[in-house]
């Protein structure tokens, strides 16, 4: 059965016939409002590959958008009125589909308004009927990230002169587009680094490559936040991405769950390739999963993949859609990290370092305290708020600082730490302790007023390239047996969290949240302070 369809009108919804009922015919054997968006997206929205023709999805696509939006015969309510999970091959053209439906959602006829004279449902948009007004939030944890989709909405609306933008009254902008005849109505693309999303009602959103959405980086709060918010108005969420590394716990791998009102496509290779297999092997697996994707040349998939340079595992992840180790492993046995809890008495006479880390969502931080004792670490970490979960508020910046300028009190010991001296010059002094590591803005403010207090306050980039040298520091240390810590139940599911992954330049630590992260650089900036030679001279300041 093909599904292109002839070009159509603007659906009326001023006047619509009287109520009667759903009534089922041959070719439309269940309701949807899928058929009336598939006319209005052919009547509106350009094709990806020739901006002068209307947008055509394949088959299985506009299959997809019609059990999307597949409705109840008898209350008229969406079957699948949570989320709908696009798992595919990379190229699938998950981004571009997800973005026609952003536009739909945002001034599309989306929301059922009961049945015309044959039996068929009827959509209008959202913001009429009392309904709420239009906030289509495409998410991310980047910047870059959420590019991909909201890209193709601008470009959706821009392409072949802004016709889409022209005749849908809409006022597109390169990060939030308008709906001029509804000010309220909002299209916009939001990240984790955002600084609250609690309590917008959004009332459709698309997840973008939730398979990148980690705890470390802010991804399960903001996917947490936009459903919650979604909640609210009865709106409904679409997921992209390929499949995910298992152990990330990724956003992905937490929703990979059967659940009422949940539409989830997968599709796969139906057996896992192997590089030794032939090359006809390999592009007889690739097929299933690319059937009606005729853009995606399988012949440089197979190419690609079997080159020498190539990562054969993240290659079978993205192309042939299967779930992968990845080379991710569990980055610190639990065993062995329990192993080495004990009685924690910081010293005020020796060294202290610390480290406060703040969350990309901003509603979590860590301040860990680092010494050494002879050959031997203790590490203590403080986590704000104390209730050990995400609180819906951004988390308090004057509680951390308040924490931070009571460790001056209590270990006041001199540590070798950067100062700016009149002349413009950093240089290595000693200092009153405890030298205290931050990285980002959000303490800014925080970090000058304690450099006001003689702090020795550094702003040092929470980077990978940082993480690494600082996780393999902390781990030699547990393997060595010479580190000590808290018996924290917080702290413990932190490190127990965390993977070791492999990569072309060596490998990283993932899923690592503000309290692992806060450990690591801690416990390095302790034993680094004890193998680096002095300076000379010494300068002091008082």
């Amino acid at each position: 059965m093909t599904l292109a369809l002839m070009p159509a009108t603007t659906p009326a919804h001023s006047a619509r016939p009287p109520r009667r009922g759903w009534r089922a015919t041959p070719e439309r054997p269940f309701p949807t409002l899928g058929w009336q968006i598939l006319e209005w997206t052919y009547a509106f929205l350009p094709s990806p590959t020739d901006e002068h023709q209307p947008l055509l999805y394949t088959d299985e696509q506009a299959h997809r958008l019609l059990e999307w939006y597949r409705l109840d015969p008898d209350t008229g309510r969406f079957v699948h009125n949570r989320r709908l999970h696009l798992e595919e091959g990379k190229g699938w053209g998950k981004q571009p589909v997800a973005a026609s439906i952003d536009v739909a959602e945002f001034c599309g006829p989306v929301c059922f308004d009961g049945w015309d004279a044959t039996g068929q449902p009827v959509g209008v948009p959202w913001g009429t009927g009392g309904r709420f007004a239009p906030w289509i939030q495409i998410g991310a944890v980047s910047e870059a990230q959420t590019r991909n989709t909201y890209s193709w909405v601008y470009w959706y609306l821009t392409a072949n002169d802004g016709r889409a933008a022209r005749e849908l009254r809409i006022d597109a902008g390169l990060t939030r587009c308008y709906l001029m005849d509804n000010a309220k109505a909002i299209l916009e693309f939001v990240t984790a680094a955002a600084t609250s999303r609690e309590g917008q009602p959004v009332t459709h959103a698309t997840l973008d490559e939730v398979q990148l959405w980690w705890p470390s980086n802010g991804g399960h709060a903001l996917a947490d936040n936009i459903l919650g918010n979604l909640t609210k108005t009865n709106g409904r969420a679409v997921f992209t991405g390929n499949a995910y590394v298992k152990g990330e716990h990724s956003v992905a791998e937490r929703f990979d769950v059967e659940e009422p009102g949940v539409l989830r496509y997968a599709t796969r290779a139906e057996t896992r390739p192997e590089r030794e297999w032939t090359r006809e092997q390999l592009m007889d697996s690739l097929r299933p999963v690319y059937r009606d994707v005729p853009w995606v040349d399988l012949d440089r998939v197979v190419d690609d993949a079997t080159s020498e340079t190539a990562d054969w595992e993240g290659m079978v992840r993205k192309f042939w859609n299967l779930p992968s180790e990845g080379g991710a492993h569990l980055w610190m046995p639990r065993g062995l990290w329990a192993d080495r809890k004990g009685l924690v008495e910081l010293n005020a006479a020796l060294p202290t370092y610390a480290v406060v880390t703040i969350a990309h969502d901003h509603r979590t931080a860590a301040v860990a305290m680092a010494q050494m004792h002879g050959e031997q670490v203790v590490l203590r970490v403080r986590r704000f708020p104390d209730t050990g979960s995400a609180d819906d508020e951004l988390v308090a910046v004057a509680d951390i600082e308040k924490y931070v300028l009571g460790l001056r009190k209590q270990f006041p010991a001199r540590v070798e730490a950067p100062k700016v001296f009149v002349d413009g010059r950093e240089r290595r002094v000693l200092r009153h302790g405890p030298e205290v590591i931050y990285h980002g803005s959000f303490f800014e403010g925080s970090a000058q007023r304690l450099r006001v207090s003689d702090v020795a306050v550094v702003n040092l980039p929470d980077t990978q390239v940082r993480l690494a040298p600082a996780a393999e520091s902390l781990k030699g240390l547990v393997l060595e047996g010479r580190l000590v810590h808290e018996d924290d139940a917080q702290l413990a599911e932190s490190i127990g969290r965390v993977n070791a992954v492999e990569a072309a330049t060596g490998w990283y630590v993932q899923a690592a949240d503000v309290s692992a992260r806060a450990a690591m650089v801690a416990v390095q900036r302790a034993v680094g302070a004890q193998q680096r030679p002095k300076a000379k001279p010494v300068f002091h300041s008082w």
